[in-house]
């Protein structure tokens, strides 16, 4: 579970995995490949291995299960 909370940000991030997360509570947006795209809870986020992504958290934070493949 990774829990983040608000208005915290990650500038640019990259992971040596592949994840996939199913948000539980609050938002999260991410910026992937040129676009942007938000998650609220019961939404569903993938990111590839070294994706280069940004990701913000909203007002009140965000809490999500994240699997991941290496």
């Amino acid at each position: 579970m990774a829990v983040y909370g608000p208005g915290f940000k990650w500038l640019v991030g990259m992971h040596p995995f592949e994840a996939k997360a199913l948000v539980m509570h609050g938002t999260v947006r991410i910026e992937n490949g040129g676009g942007t795209q938000g998650y609220h809870g019961g939404d569903i986020f993938h990111l590839t291995e070294e994706a280069r992504h940004r990701e913000w958290f909203g007002v009140n934070g965000v809490r999500y299960l994240v699997g991941r493949r290496s």
